[in-house]
């Protein structure tokens, strides 16, 4: 059955339940809608939550009532679908999703963005086999709106951070066709797009911003930036830099103090965390002497002799080991985390959850890891002892190039992202270890 409604889908079904139990619609927008549009118009449907969710991403949606009721659609969410909590949801009542259809008039418009999907049809069936037609064409079609200075978002944002909604809507393509692996097909995506004209209008706009909307501005972008360019392997984010003319911004935010171009050189273990004020993240935003050589079996033999199960009691006297099968291939260590409060943790149901983000590089000389067998674990150290910190984990490998197998630069497989949530990040952590584990499920 073709994608039409949340109901065609098994993944987002669930999401009409919500929808009855409080007599609203809803409506699923943004990437992840995109994406299960575009595999589906693929005929390589996702089979689960997980293939649709880059992992610097929201899961965008929307319901037709009003803010009050925003706190318990959230709950019912969290009833509905199970795998909720591994993901971070961004909720807008109809007031916002109203607001944000507004400024569409001035957006720099990705097409295979625009579209929603919805308890009720949203869309024309033959708009939507075009598009995504052409997209699997490798056409992205993004149309320049010269308007884009008068918008509200002028002030805060730029012509760049489209551009970045764009390559990222190319990368869905490139996921595409890794998807499928068609023999002997080579991708061009975007061939006449002026990308390279919007990044030098933005980055200009960006440094005539005053504060703090520059400062603003900036780290909207590099969110952007950081969660593109982890979905790929810095050889192919090297390429995207290189074909829609992203050097400008990558200079523009090394200077600000954003380490833009790590991603492209591969170097050091990137992080993304939530911004708590005054320049500062929960966590350093690159890491650059970890211990690649370090025993991880050991690391975490050692870390979880320290650690005590703060709701265990005397009968718990066991220590803690990975079940069998399971191997520790990978992580990184004490982790500094800064105290205070964050303003953009959502709440699903009754926690408050705070995503990080670690790019960590795989361990050399092993066949490739399927991303279904990786998980993680997080302990904290505070000052009164260290525990295994409550928190959901799921990790993906990054992409290579498709089409570049047998090559020096085929597909290695030679990085991941984890994806941390915690339920509340507690205030006397200082530091945290994150372990990265395999099942052996290859």
């Amino acid at each position: 059955m073709a994608l039409r409604t949340l109901a065609d889908s098994p993944i987002f079904k669930p999401l009409v339940q919500v929808g009855k139990s409080l007599d609203v619609d809803v409506i699923l927008f943004g990437s992840v809608a995109s994406r299960a549009l575009l595999f589906d118009a693929a005929g390589a449907p996702a089979k689960s939550l997980f293939e649709l969710v880059e992992h610097v991403s929201d899961i965008d949606i929307a319901h037709t009532g009003p803010p009050s009721i925003t706190s318990e659609f959230a709950r019912a969410v969290a009833t509905e679908m199970p795998l909720a909590p591994w993901f971070r949801w961004s909720i807008v009542d109809r007031e916002q999703l109203s607001e944000l259809d507004s400024l569409e008039r001035y957006n720099v418009t990705v097409p295979m963005r625009q579209f929603k999907i919805g308890t009720q049809r949203l869309f024309d069936p033959v708009e939507k086999d075009e598009i995504f037609g052409r997209a699997l064409q490798g056409d992205i079609d993004l149309l320049p709106n010269p308007r884009f200075g008068e918008s509200p978002r002028s002030s805060f944002d730029s012509e760049a951070t489209a551009v970045l909604l764009y390559v990222d809507a190319a990368l869905d393509v490139l996921q595409v066709y890794f998807r499928r692996e068609p023999p002997g097909h080579r991708l061009g995506p975007g061939k006449a797009s002026p990308a390279k004209e919007l990044i030098a209008t933005g980055v200009r706009r960006l440094e005539d911003m005053t504060e703090p909307q520059r400062s603003i501005a900036l780290r909207r972008l590099w969110c952007r930036f950081a969660g593109s360019a982890v979905r790929v392997s810095p050889t192919v984010w090297q390429r995207a830099v290189d074909f829609f003319g992203l050097g400008p911004l990558v200079e523009l935010l090394e200077m600000s103090g954003f380490s833009a171009s790590q991603f492209v050189e591969g170097h050091g273990i990137r992080i993304v965390s939530d911004f708590l004020g005054s320049g500062m993240y929960r966590m350093p935003k690159v890491i650059f002497d970890a211990d690649a050589g370090l025993d991880w079996e050991e690391a975490l033999k050692s870390a979880l002799e320290g650690t005590s199960d703060l709701s265990s009691v005397d009968r718990f006297l066991d220590p803690i080991v990975l079940a069998p099968g399971n191997e520790v291939i990978g992580g990184l260590l004490d982790i500094p985390v800064t105290k205070g409060a964050s303003a953009s943790s959502p709440h699903l149901g009754s926690s408050k959850q705070e995503f990080f983000y670690i790019s960590l590089p795989l361990p050399k000389k092993r066949p490739p890891i399927d991303s279904a067998s990786l998980t993680a674990v997080v302990v904290g150290h505070e000052p009164e002892g260290s525990s295994i910190l409550p928190a959901f984990a799921s990790v993906s490998t990054a992409m290579g190039w498709p089409f570049d197998r047998g090559t020096d630069e085929a597909f290695d497989g030679g990085r991941c992202t984890i994806r941390i949530s915690v339920p509340g990040m507690q205030s006397n952590i200082r530091t945290v270890d994150v372990f990265l584990i395999t099942g052996g499920i290859q």
